[in-house]
């Protein structure tokens, strides 16, 4: 899980050679699709969403 979370994090700013590194961690074992999925639904959920909103409203006192 901690990978997947990672590459979440990396593909938001990825150039073409990390999309690719990404694509042969996906491919490379099967689970990685099932894992990388299920840490894209916690990322973008709603207790995520509202944790980032509160840690940003936070910085701005």
């Amino acid at each position: 899980m901690d990978q997947a979370l990672t590459w979440l994090i990396e593909l938001d700013i990825a150039d073409a050679e990390t999309h690719g590194r990404f694509l042969e961690w996906l491919d490379a074992d099967p689970s990685h699709h099932e894992i990388f999925a299920s840490a894209e639904a916690v990322w973008h959920s709603q207790p995520v969403f509202d944790a980032a909103a509160l840690l940003a409203a936070r910085k701005k006192t």
